[in-house]
C-alpha cells in the first residue's frame, strides 16, 4: 500500500503535499513550546479535506495543574504525570458528523494512543481517522519500560494509513485519504 501512484503527478497532488506540510508546520510549533517534559509530543487533528483544525494538544500536566513536570528528564523513573500530546488532544476532540480526520503528531503513537485513535468511530459505521502523520520514528526520553513505539501495528489493524513526514510526497498513494 506504501507505493508510487500509477500516472501524471497533477498540480493539484503538489497543493496537497504543501497543504499537508502546512499542518505539520502548525504542529511543529507547538512542540517548540515545550520545555518541561521529557515526552515532547505536540498533536494537530485536523479534517482530511483540510479544512481546519479540530484540536489541538501538546504534552502537559492537567489543565489547570502548575506547568511543572514532577519527574526530573535526568530520571528513569516512569513517575512523570504529564498527559501525551496525542492523549490531549483527543480529550479535546469534538468531531463534526460526516467528516473524515487526520492527526499529524510529533512522533509515532504508542500502543495505546494508537488503541484510542482506532476506537473512534463516525456515524455512518467507518473509523474517524484515515491517516496520522508522525515526524520521527520515536522521540520520548522515558525508559522503554513506560512507552513503547509500537503503535503502528495496531493503526494498521486498524486500517488507518500511516506515514512519516519524510513520506509526504505526490506519489505516495497513502496521501488518497485525504480528498
Amino acid at each position: 500500500m506504501n507505493g508510487p501512484l500509477r500516472g501524471t503527478i497533477t498540480r493539484d497532488r503538489e497543493r496537497l503535499v504543501l497543504r499537508i506540510q502546512a499542518m505539520q508546520d502548525f504542529m511543529r510549533g507547538f512542540a517548540e513550546l515545550l520545555s518541561l517534559c521529557r515526552d515532547r509530543a505536540a498533536c494537530v487533528i485536523f479534517p482530511t479535506d483540510l479544512s481546519g483544525v479540530a484540536a489541538i494538544g501538546y504534552t502537559g500536566p492537567m489543565s489547570g495543574s502548575p506547568n511543572i513536570c514532577k519527574v526530573p528528564a535526568s530520571s528513569p523513573s516512569a513517575g512523570c504525570h504529564c498527559v501525551s500530546g496525542i492523549m490531549n488532544a483527543l480529550v479535546k476532540f469534538r468531531p463534526d458528523i460526516g467528516k473524515d480526520y487526520a492527526m499529524s503528531t510529533t512522533r509515532q503513537p504508542t500502543a495505546a494512543e494508537a488503541a484510542l485513535i482506532g476506537n473512534l468511530w463516525g456515524s455512518d459505521g467507518t473509523r474517524m481517522f484515515k491517516a496520522v502523520i508522525y515526524d520521527v520514528k520515536f522521540t520520548c526520553l522515558h525508559t522503554e519500560s513506560m512507552h513503547t513505539a509500537d503503535g503502528l501495528p495496531i493503526l494498521t489493524e486498524a486500517g488507518i494509513a500511516h506515514m512519516g513526514q519524510w513520506e509526504i510526497r505526490p506519489d505516495n498513494e497513502l496521501l488518497e485519504v485525504f480528498p
